[in-house]
Order: structure tokens, then C-alpha cells, then sequence
């Protein structure tokens, strides 16, 4: 999809380039200290661990951003292939037919100082418009089963309340429970 059409979509919105590397990284890092605070570290244990990861995404064009005025204040991941750890852990079975046209979405982070104004439900209505314009029947993401503030805010608020797997093998090791859900488009 070009930038012309993404802009259509949403003109807040844009495809982040190497020159938004260390604000994009600096959203995740407080979004990583906000979620530490109430005892979730998942994001520092992935996401901080290496600005590689947020190198990747951007030079892979996955990485996509919303702006106000200008200023990076929100990031999402959108891409077309499953993560590699769905078909690892068996989220997803290879080929299973459900999410052969799917829209796999992560890294939604938006900066805690302008949390509540609605932005992470335009980063997700973004990907909506980028999945049907593809021709997309669905969006696939995942999150702690532990905050609950969130799997109510996927499930509830926005719709995304078909589960695909609770998975909860980390949870011995690492204390982590993950929960996969998906979103129907019509």
C-alpha cells in the first residue's frame, strides 16, 4: 500500500522511517516503565532488550505511527505474517485455514503522558482500514492474560473477543500467561 493511500486512511498515521527510530523507541520504554509499575514486564523483557527490535520493525515496514502535531506519540507493528512464535508455542497451526488471510498486529504502544484520548483506538481502527483494504477477514493479537485492564480493553472495547488461545505454559517459568484473539472484518 502506498503513502497516498495510507494517508487516505488516516493523515494522523504514518510508516515510520529510520528517522523515528528513537522516538519510537522512547514510546516503548515508557510504555515498557508504566506497565513495570504494576508488575508487568514483558515489554522490558522484549522490547528494551535491544533497539535492534525496533530497527527491525521499521526497516521491515512494519512499524507504523500516530502523530500529533507533528510529535510521534503512538506505535503499532501490521504485518501480514503471523509472528514466528505463533506456529512455535502451536498458537497457530500451519495452515490453519482461520488465519490464512489474516492482519497480525503488535507492539501497540502509545506514550503514557496521552494515554485516554483514543489513540491506540485509531492505531487499531488504522490497521481495520489497511486489513480490508487488503482484503483481510480478520485481526489477530495477543497480550497478557494477567492485565486485565487490557484483555477487557481488546475484548470489550474494541471487539476483539474471539479467543483463539490461552496459553499459559510460561506461567510456572516466567510467571506469564498470554492470551490470543482475533477480531472478524466484514
Amino acid at each position: 500500500m502506498n503513502e497516498s493511500t495510507l494517508e487516505q486512511l488516516n493523515p494522523e498515521v504514518r510508516i515510520l522511517d529510520e528517522s523515528h527510530t528513537e522516538d519510537s523507541w522512547q514510546i516503548i520504554e515508557a510504555c515498557a516503565a508504566k506497565l513495570s509499575e504494576q508488575g508487568f514486564n514483558h515489554w522490558t523483557d522484549y522490547y528494551t532488550r535491544d533497539t535492534k527490535v525496533v530497527e527491525k520493525m521499521i526497516e521491515k515496514g512494519l512499524l507504523y505511527g500516530y502523530f500529533d502535531d507533528d510529535k510521534l506519540v503512538g506505535i503499532i507493528k501490521i504485518s501480514d505474517k503471523a509472528p514466528g512464535y505463533y506456529f512455535k508455542d502451536k498458537i497457530i497451526e500451519e495452515g490453519d485455514e482461520r488465519f490464512q488471510n489474516a492482519l497480525f498486529v503488535g507492539a501497540l504502544g502509545v506514550d503514557p503522558n496521552v494515554q485516554g484520548k483514543g489513540i491506540s483506538k485509531k492505531l487499531l481502527k488504522f490497521a481495520e482500514d489497511i486489513a480490508m483494504d487488503s482484503g483481510k477477514n480478520c485481526i489477530v493479537l495477543d497480550t497478557r492474560l494477567e492485565v486485565k485492564w487490557l484483555v477487557d480493553y481488546y475484548m470489550q472495547k474494541q471487539g476483539y473477543n474471539n479467543v483463539i488461545k490461552i496459553d499459559t505454559s510460561y506461567l510456572q517459568e516466567f510467571g506469564e500467561s498470554y492470551i490470543y484473539l482475533y477480531k472478524l472484518l466484514s
